[in-house]
């Protein structure tokens, strides 16, 4: 299947021989555990299996799970199905890699009301920056007047 594609797939019925009552679950395949689909949904009422891959990092992997069938009264019949989807696609590997930028700036104006402005070396993120302002920068100022206040 394609990233994007949504699939699904109805499970057939299943036919107990002696008419017991018995439930479907999914689970993750041992020795699979971290390459359960996210994307897979199960819907008990309609046993139906529905993909829903949107990531495009996801593409070029295999992903494993399990359709257990168990009769409900017991705990030793129990029926496993080992799962297989392979997404189609090359895989992208995604960058983790923190970069990091030497940014600089200069004090360009200070007014006699403390007001001025910043000068950068490097484009920011003015909305980032004015939101912790006070965690990136140490303000200390003297009130030039401090003997007489």
């Amino acid at each position: 299947m394609e990233i994007g594609q949504t699939l699904s797939y109805t499970l057939p019925a299943f036919k107990d021989d002696e008419n017991l009552p018995s439930m479907i679950y999914l689970d993750r395949m041992d020795g699979q555990e971290n390459a359960f689909p996210d994307f897979l949904n199960y819907e008990n009422a309609t046993q139906t299996l529905t993909f829903r891959p949107k990531d495009p990092y996801l593409a070029g992997k295999t992903y494993f799970f399990t359709v257990i069938i168990k009769e409900i009264n017991s705990d030793s019949v129990i029926f496993t199905y080992f799962m297989t989807v392979t997404l189609k696609g090359k895989p992208i590997t995604r960058d983790t890699t923190v970069y990091w930028v030497d940014v600089n700036y200069t004090i360009t104006a200070i007014n006699s009301d403390s007001t001025g402005s910043l000068e950068f070396s490097e484009a920011v993120n003015n909305t980032y920056l004015a939101s912790n302002f006070y965690n990136i920068f140490r303000i200390f100022w003297r009130d030039i007047n401090y003997k007489t206040n």
